[in-house]
């Protein structure tokens, strides 16, 4: 398998650092009708959306860009023409600068780079204005869908580009407030930092590394677990976060180990993916097996098994297994097991 193609892992983003320390870099590009912009809110990206405007503005369709896939009903741009910058600014939207993107892989015409802005609207947005209750009325009116909904459907470069717009959104959700002193944060780097108005702390967004793991053994099978807040029969690989002060081999081994009893030997990075749901960095493993008798934690885990790759077949055909969907690296270790690519 090409890891590199990793869905929500490969980009071809140009994040520009150096670009967000500029305080009018915002304005600027909210005045250029070639900068894209992506709208989000309660951790959603609107689709095929007009834009948000005061209310009793007269609706406007936004144009949908392909996304090179044949997916114009899920495009997640919105139009500049109709967009009511006011509105957003009075709703006290956070603008966040994502970057460069090639023009070409948004389908867009063109041999440059393109811009990408994204408005992050509050979770509860006001309405006791005109424009509040514009957006708010807008808001209601547009279809929003989740990261795992779009990224089935969009290309690699899309998907690239609303993964950070995304994060970047969920951990602005949760840093409104100094956790030192408990001041109110104020957004700056053009979304990348937040800066406590009173003790002047500055923060950055945070990742939560994440151990996911297929774990084989002697006999080449598979070790697949049932988390007690899924459905019966929807199976994954075992996965937990790594804990202070641990190496990520060490939580793969205690992770496994608590979760099913197995204990685990030798272990192999494969690749890792981000995962915004909210924040997590999921670090792909393969690990090999010291021992087979499984014992579930009944917490976290309903049921484990081992399984081969014709039991995976038959049971999944017969619509008593369901595994992760392709957006997952849970469901790329899978597939690579499948195809007998184990390392072990």
């Amino acid at each position: 398998m090409d890891w590199s193609t990793l869905p929500l892992a490969y980009s071809s983003l140009e994040r520009d650092a150096f670009s967000r320390r500029d305080p009018q870099l915002i304005a600027r590009l909210r005045e250029n009708p070639a900068t894209r912009l992506l709208i989000v809110h309660d951790r959603q990206l609107a689709v095929n959306a007009g834009s948000p405007r005061d209310a009793g503005a007269e609706a406007q369709s936004s144009e949908i860009i392909d996304d090179s896939q044949g997916h114009q009903d899920r495009s997640p741009w919105v139009d500049w023409d109709v967009v009511d910058v006011a509105a957003l600014e009075a709703i006290r939207a956070v603008w966040v600068y994502v970057g460069k993107v090639r023009a070409q892989s948004l389908g867009a015409e063109g041999d440059g780079d393109v811009d990408v802005l994204a408005a992050v609207l509050p979770r509860e947005i006001p309405t006791t204005s005109g424009h509040g209750r514009g957006v708010q009325k807008w808001v209601d009116e547009t279809t929003f869908m989740t990261l795992r909904d779009l990224a089935d459907l969009a290309n690699t470069d899309l998907a690239g580009v609303v993964t950070p717009a995304i994060a970047l959104a969920n951990w602005h959700d949760s840093a409104r407030f100094c956790g030192r002193c408990g001041g109110v944060n104020t957004v700056t780097q053009s979304g990348w930092s937040r800066t406590c108005g009173t003790c002047r702390t500055e923060i950055f967004p945070r990742m939560d590394p994440a151990v996911i793991m297929a774990i084989v053994d002697d006999s080449d099978r598979i070790l697949l677990g049932n988390s007690s807040r899924w459905a019966q029969g929807r199976y994954s690989t075992l996965a937990g976060f790594v804990e202070p002060g641990e190496s990520l081999e060490n939580a793969v081994r205690r992770e496994v180990h608590e979760e099913s009893n197995i204990e685990v030997g030798e272990v192999r990075y494969m690749a890792s993916q981000p995962w915004p749901f909210p924040a997590s960095l999921m670090l792909g493993f393969f690990g090999k097996a010291a021992s087979t008798d499984i014992t579930v934690d009944e917490e976290e885990i309903r049921t484990a098994d081992w399984f081969t790759r014709q039991q995976v077949i038959e049971l999944c055909g017969a619509g008593q297994m369901t595994l992760p969907g392709k957006t997952s690296i849970a469901r790329a270790l899978i597939d690579t097991w499948m195809r007998g690519e184990s390392p072990f």
